[in-house]
């Protein structure tokens, strides 16, 4: 099986357009309005975001007036009525695809999954399966090689009796790209948290010179799913 983080799938397409093609263009993907809501959306936004005001989400697909998007399809020119019994199959396998949400106006994409299951590793880490969490991801990465670019070639004091850096060199590189990264990045609202990691044994003195770092980064969840319960009771208990 091969996987791709940074590949999508999209099977999705606007039915009543489709019907009005000939041949086999009448199986077509969506895949430019895949792109394009993909595009619209903020780096660890959602290409399937309800949003508040469901009927004026930029992400709603549907518009009425010009008669586009009305009604969900698939790639095998199929509706996604038609093809119901299978639909929770095609969601599972990350394909990408336009559904109505029940309770809410106009069509979504079903957010924008890549060709990966979701994996977390007893560290916790967990793989970019989406398009939002692998573009965080390098969000992230440009601006941490921004960031410490300008180590390269610069001067800096070791210490004398082990060759390694000084515990207080390695905690202003710390503290500055924690601070100019994901500070901004938190502010943002692009994630959730961020550390950065200098390993006090990385080999400064030649041969190698060179600084061994790693980051951390707790994204922004994006919710899937809400379950509730309602209950008649004589009492409200606070």
């Amino acid at each position: 099986v091969v996987e791709a983080e940074h590949v999508t799938i999209v099977v999705g397409q606007d039915y009543d357009y489709a019907e009005t093609r000939l041949g086999l263009v009448k199986k077509y993907a969506a895949v430019g309005k895949a792109l394009g809501a993909t595009a619209l959306a903020e780096v660890n936004q959602s290409a399937g975001e309800v949003g508040i005001n469901s009927a004026n989400s930029p992400f709603n697909l549907s518009d009425a007036i010009k008669g586009t998007w009305l009604t969900p399809g698939l790639s095998n020119h199929k509706t996604t009525l038609e093809a119901d019994i299978y639909m929770q199959d095609i969601d599972a396998k990350g394909y990408m695809m336009a559904y109505q949400e029940t309770g809410v106006t106009g069509l979504r994409f079903n957010g924008d999954p890549t060709c990966t299951p979701i994996k977390v590793d007893e560290e916790g880490k967990i793989n970019p399966h989406t398009v939002y969490y692998g573009r965080t991801l390098d969000y992230a990465a440009a601006m941490l090689k921004a960031n410490l670019l300008p180590l390269l070639r610069a001067r800096v004091n070791v210490n004398p009796k082990t060759g390694k850096l000084p515990t207080a060199v390695i905690k202003n590189i710390e503290a500055d790209a924690d601070t100019k990264v994901f500070g901004k990045m938190i502010n943002a609202g692009l994630c959730s948290g961020g550390k950065t990691f200098i390993n006090p044994e990385s080999p400064v003195m030649p041969p190698d010179n060179k600084v061994l770092a790693s980051f951390e980064l707790v994204p922004t969840s994006i919710l899937g799913e809400i379950q509730g319960t309602i209950y008649l009771t004589k009492t409200i208990n606070s």
